[in-house]
């Protein structure tokens, strides 16, 4: 018996591929296992990736300063806000990662995300499944919002409904800011020696 009927006596699942001159012996559970070794082996190097690549931002996200509104929102506030690690990862998103093609200066599209991104950043995941943004991460762009609409529209639902969708902050949140705006006020007048509007101290008290 040759030596090839003899394998396909052993392992009858195999088949001959020939191109006129040489045959290959295919067995097609091997080559199957072979596949899925090769997918998964991809995948899991991706997810290695994927995951130092979030551990690198996180890091930088919790070990940055923030932004602490003073009473304005002042120009480069986005940025410094935002890590720069961040920032390029977004932008490699948007634009691609070929690093020829990056932005000199970063575009509101990805100061935008990124400041969304590290309003919802949280060190543990939470079990109740309810959005409650961290203090210590939260970006100017979010408060703008919310202050942006009340100022405009002085509606509460439309508020929390932005802040649901996690784009504002609460509207408690507005709140304690324009308190804290009017208490500012009312301070420089007292050392003014300026009587303080009503409807500024109405709003503080």
């Amino acid at each position: 018996m040759r030596f090839k009927e003899q394998i396909f006596q052993n392992f009858p699942q195999a088949t001959e591929q020939t191109d006129g001159r040489n045959s290959i012996l295919v067995f097609q559970q091997g080559m199957q296992q072979l596949l899925k070794n090769a997918i998964e082996e991809d995948y899991n190097d991706d997810a290695i990736i994927l995951a130092k690549a979030a551990k690198i931002v996180r890091k930088d996200i919790f070990s940055s300063s923030g932004f602490h509104f003073d009473g304005s929102f002042y120009s480069g506030c986005q940025q410094d806000s935002t890590p720069a690690n961040l920032r390029s990862l977004v932008s490699m998103l948007l634009v691609g990662a070929n690093l020829k093609n990056q932005e000199k200066v970063d575009s509101q599209a990805c100061l935008t995300i990124s400041q969304t991104i590290m309003f919802h950043c949280k060190r543990k995941p939470s079990t109740a499944g309810n959005f409650r943004p961290s203090r210590g991460n939260e970006p100017p762009l979010p408060l703008y919002i919310g202050m942006k609409i009340h100022t405009q529209t002085r509606s509460k639902k439309f508020i929390q409904e932005l802040y649901k969708l996690g784009i504002s902050v609460s509207y408690d949140r507005i709140l304690r800011v324009e308190n804290q705006l009017a208490a500012a006020v009312c301070e420089g007048f007292k050392e003014k020696g300026v009587v303080c509007p009503a409807e500024t101290w109405a709003i503080h008290s």
